[in-house]
């Protein structure tokens, strides 16, 4: 390649670049990696189990049967346009090229692949997303009537909920601009009022919060404001902050980032004070469904009411990617509101209500824990602690909307010590157990009871030794 054509492939890139950054849809190193801190407790949980989306990890074995499923879809797509595919992939793939050096600043390390390599992966992951989306919708689904017969797996796939859960692994995603581009190329007739992308952006985030399960207001006749996010995992999160936080103006407290917001009692020392813990049956926890996390406690009555959490099977992988989100937003992007690290500080908060099973088991009773998976009360303590392992308490100041709470918990007192003893006795020897049933674990463990009974006997022996140095008779 000479150098006129070398400069003119750079004006190309940087012009492409510098336009969609400009646009606020491309934001560099938007898709991280996620920090060691927190992957070394559970690697898994940030790697998709099913389906991969975008470069990362394109190719692994476990994952190949789902790329059949996902050409199915593409196919499928391509018949709901008016234009003949071949012509709509080529021209996909020509856009494509052209947002190369846009793609390649959202992720957060080098991508080792030729523009056409990368650009392919865009398109083919870029249309199975919107076969997911728009086959979601019973609306969308009929609007654009898809011509091939039978119907492709879109519906059924996006019904899966091993699959939406890889769409929000941190890592396992594509630059939402990429959606958009493609719906605007293959679908122009859409844009009826000439409001160029923003009218795809603006479906594109409703059905995809949709599919998601998070619940748009319908009685609302103004339009909802676009969130302009750049991946799936963001555009959720953004939905849930947009409901729950409050901006630093509105409080009433100042922002001091080096005081942690910390629970200082277990669900049972708050029992024992007089708190009354009752499920909050208006929200559950914004991981499913609901976006808000309504956690209130009032001063007079001592009533705490916190929301459902179901456990399920991909329930710490969404929790750990949000978390990573939010670690990976404070440290990147500077805000003016504070409080929208709900699930940081929701890990926090249930690390910090839970010290023994007996914990676990007062929320069972008081269904905020909903245990579908019929784990067993030790195993949901460990659960809590690996999730919360690795989180900086930096990243939730104290000039978050529910500090003031946590303080009125710390501080509150309503009972004597006639009613707190028995309580306190009960869970002192519940945390017993606790220990003796990790000593058990810990020793069933491998050849670790062989080590410890030699680690014993070693100091029994070396007791016995020094002693009869010092007092030989």
């Amino acid at each position: 390649m000479d150098e006129e054509a070398k400069l003119r492939r750079w004006r190309e890139t940087t012009e492409a670049l510098l336009g969609a950054v400009d646009k606020r849809f491309c934001q560099p190193y938007s898709i991280c990696i996620v920090p060691d801190e927190l992957r070394k407790w559970n690697e898994d949980a940030y790697a998709p189990n099913v389906v991969s989306v975008g470069p990362r990890y394109k190719g692994r074995r476990e994952l190949l049967q789902m790329e059949e499923i996902k050409w199915r879809c593409m196919l499928s797509l391509l018949n709901r346009t008016k234009q003949d595919a071949r012509e709509g992939l080529e021209t996909c793939m020509q856009a494509m090229l052209e947002l190369d050096a846009a793609v390649r600043a959202s992720y957060g390390e080098e991508i080792k692949l030729d523009r056409y390599d990368l650009a392919t992966i865009m398109v083919y992951d870029g249309c199975f997303l919107l076969e997911l989306l728009v086959s979601g919708s019973r609306e969308w689904n009929l609007r654009l009537e898809c011509r091939m017969l039978p119907p492709g797996p879109g519906a059924e796939v996006g019904k899966m909920a091993v699959v939406l859960s890889d769409l929000t692994l941190l890592e396992n995603q594509i630059p939402l601009f990429i959606l958009y581009k493609l719906f605007q190329l293959l679908f122009p007739q859409l844009d009826a009022n000439k409001f160029g992308v923003a009218t795809y952006v603006s479906v594109i985030e409703d059905l995809a919060l949709s599919l998601f399960g998070y619940s748009l207001d319908s009685s609302s006749n103004s339009p909802r404001r676009l969130i302009n996010a750049t991946h799936f995992l963001e555009l959720a999160h953004s939905f849930v902050q947009e409901n729950n936080q409050q901006c630093q103006q509105h409080l009433s407290v100042a922002v001091d980032i080096s005081k942690p917001v910390e629970l200082n009692r277990c669900a049972t020392r708050l029992q024992a004070a007089g708190v009354t813990i009752k499920r909050e049956t208006n929200s559950v926890f914004p991981i499913f469904k609901s976006s808000k996390f309504n956690l209130g406690f009032n001063n007079n009555d001592g009533v705490l009411e916190i929301p459902a959490l179901e456990i399920t099977q991909t329930t710490e992988a969404k929790w750990r990617n949000f978390i990573a989100w939010e670690h990976h937003r404070k440290k990147w992007k500077k805000t003016s509101c504070v409080g929208g690290e709900v699930f940081t500080f929701s890990a926090l908060l249930f690390n910090d209500l839970i010290c023994c099973a007996s914990d676990v088991q007062l929320l069972k009773n008081r269904e905020i824990i909903v245990d579908h998976l019929s784990v067993s009360n030790h195993d949901l303590v460990d659960l809590f602690r690996s999730i919360a392992n690795g989180v900086d308490r930096g990243v939730v100041d104290s000039g978050h909307h529910h500090s003031n709470l946590i303080d009125a918990l710390n501080a509150y007192s309503a009972t004597n010590c006639v009613i707190r003893f028995p309580v306190m006795l009960w869970h002192y020897l519940s945390q017993i157990s606790e220990w003796i049933y990790h000593l058990h674990k810990f020793l069933r463990r491998g050849y670790n009871f062989a080590a410890a009974l030699i680690t014993l006997l070693t100091v029994i022996q070396t007791f016995y030794a020094v002693l009869s140095y010092h007092h030989p008779n």
